[in-house]
């Protein structure tokens, strides 16, 4: 590896700091004292410089604003929906809120909402308006529309409260005087264009019905003359021939053929599973077939037997003791007790199979044979019922256009009712001035 190369060496000049002067520290009262005059000029200075400087914005560049706020609500989902006064969005609509509220802003802030402000008397005979105000060489008087509406929109600050369903709007202006009266025409040139889009919709959605309405009208007056010619062609002269005797005669043998479907069925299913269980020698009763057989005198006896004997047991086991021996007894007589019970329920849960077996074939048998007598007799009224059912069938086709026809119309009219409601409802709009334009307070100089 090479050496790393020294440094050069270069000769010093100047008093070296062992030689050189000694520094005295600074004292800053005695240098505050020293300069005290000049301080205190400068504080007067300052002070009056300050004094002046807000005399003169006060006086020549003052800033004034009224506020106002507007809500946006829920607005009406129907005619009769209850009044609300606060609107409490959900997650969802709170979203589609906030992109309303965005809307409500930029057209607020719009060309056309401008100008129709500025094109108000009012507005025009305020003292803001005469800087706008022109002369052409003929002497006629015009008004600067355009820089009005930028010098309007620069001064006016609209923006959605983050986090509730409120727009605040402000103007500013020198002049106290103009602020409020320009706030107040600006709500009101909004709120006024709104209220004509929305105007405008229900006149498009009332024609809307109108001609829905007129459809249905003549649609239902089409159907009207169908029916009528219908009856006429078929010679049908009352709807009550679905109540005839032919009619009222099919309707009892099917529901009559039907109950004995359901009979037959019921008992072959349960005809079946009998055979199954005897085939089976499966003798574990049901409920009900326990119920019926422990009412049986044997069982009751038996049961009785040994409810007795555990009574005496406990009564033996407590005068001579668990080992004697007329306890070991009478526990194999109860064990002898037990067994007959079950060998007799046994035996009475077979004897009541057998016989039930017996009378569900015979049942089974006549339900088949009153199925098989009351066929021939359904097929023939079936079949003089079949012409009339046709036509009867084609019928009420005509009449459930007709049915439809009546409810368009009907909806048509409510729908028409509901937009009247709605319209004359004072919280029909989804903007609401929550307070209206302050009186003008000073912003700058503060």
């Amino acid at each position: 590896m090479s050496a790393t190369p020294s440094l050069p060496e270069f000769p010093r000049t100047g008093n070296s700091p062992a030689t050189g002067p000694k520094v005295n520290p600074v004292r800053p009262m005695r240098v505050l004292r020293q300069h005290l005059w000049v301080v205190m000029v400068s504080i007067v200075m300052g002070v009056t410089l300050g004094t002046a400087t807000w005399y003169l914005l006060d006086t020549y560049l003052p800033k004034y604003m009224s506020q106002s706020n507007l809500q946006v609500g829920s607005g009406i989902n129907y005619a009769w929906q209850p009044a609300t006064a606060i609107f409490e969005p959900t997650t969802g609509d709170f979203k589609l809120t906030e992109a309303f509220m965005l809307n409500c802003v930029m057209m607020m802030r719009s060309e056309a909402i401008l100008n129709d402000v500025l094109r108000r008397e009012e507005v025009r005979s305020l003292e803001w308006a005469e800087r706008y105000k022109t002369v052409d060489s003929d002497g006629n008087q015009g008004f600067d529309l355009q820089e009005a509406r930028e010098e309007f929109e620069d001064h006016l600050v609209t923006k959605p409260v983050r986090g509730s369903t409120l727009i605040e709007v402000k103007f500013l202006d020198r002049n106290r005087e103009n602020v409020q009266v320009m706030l107040r025409h600006l709500l009101e040139v909004y709120q006024s264009t709104v209220k004509r889009i929305d105007d405008s919709m229900t006149v498009d959605v009332k024609g809307t019905f109108t001609r829905f309405r007129q459809d249905a009208e003549q649609e239902l007056r089409l159907l009207h003359d169908d029916l009528t010619r219908f009856l006429t062609e078929h010679d049908i002269h009352t709807l009550d021939v679905l109540r005839s005797e032919a009619a009222v005669k099919a309707g009892m043998l099917t529901q009559a053929h039907v109950e004995l479907q359901l009979l037959f069925e019921a008992t072959k299913a349960s005809y079946d599973s009998q055979v199954q269980s005897l085939r089976q020698n499966d003798l574990t009763p049901s409920p009900e077939e326990l119920a019926e057989v422990e009412a049986d005198p044997a069982i009751a006896m038996r049961d009785e037997q040994q409810r007795a004997g555990r009574e005496k047991r406990g009564v033996l086991r407590r005068r001579f003791g668990e080992e004697h021996r007329l306890i070991k007894d009478l526990d194999e007589y109860m064990v002898q007790i037990k067994r007959e019970r079950e060998n007799e329920l046994r035996r009475l849960i077979q004897e009541r199979r057998t016989v039930g077996l017996e009378s569900t074939r015979k049942a089974l048998e006549g339900y088949s044979k009153q199925i098989d007598e009351l066929l021939p007799r359904l097929e023939e009224v079936g079949n003089k019922l079949t012409d009339l059912t046709v036509k009867l069938e084609e019928y009420e086709q005509l009449e459930a256009q007709r049915d439809i026809a009546q409810v368009n119309r009907e909806r048509a009219d409510r729908l028409m009712r509901e937009v009247d409601l709605r319209e004359q409802r004072m919280d029909a709009s989804r903007i609401t001035v929550t307070m209206a334009p302050t009186e003008p307070r000073l912003v700058f100089p503060l």
